[in-house]
């Protein structure tokens, strides 16, 4: 998406109708304290994971979505249902 906001033009337009059909999931308590349960699982298992990460992962978990990335980053975390582009 990035990419095509950059490029302007028609590339502008197309990605801002894609941005606006997207349903946009918040950080709340519930997803907050999820992301800390990733993060918490992540250090028994020797990783780390930024916060921002720990905040999508923990979004995705809650509302029991599928996370489209390209950050294999996400493969690792366990209950996290991902897809790669």
């Amino acid at each position: 998406m990035l990419e095509g906001l950059a490029r302007g033009g028609n590339h502008l337009a197309q990605t801002l109708e894609l941005i606006a059909s997207l349903d946009v999931l918040p950080v709340d308590a519930e997803s907050a304290s999820e992301a800390a349960h990733v993060g918490f699982q992540m250090a028994r298992m020797g990783k780390t994971l930024d916060l921002a990460d720990l905040l999508i992962a923990g979004i995705f978990i809650q509302h029991r979505s599928v996370l489209i990335t390209r950050d294999s980053d996400f493969d690792a975390i366990p209950g996290l249902a991902v897809i790669h582009y």
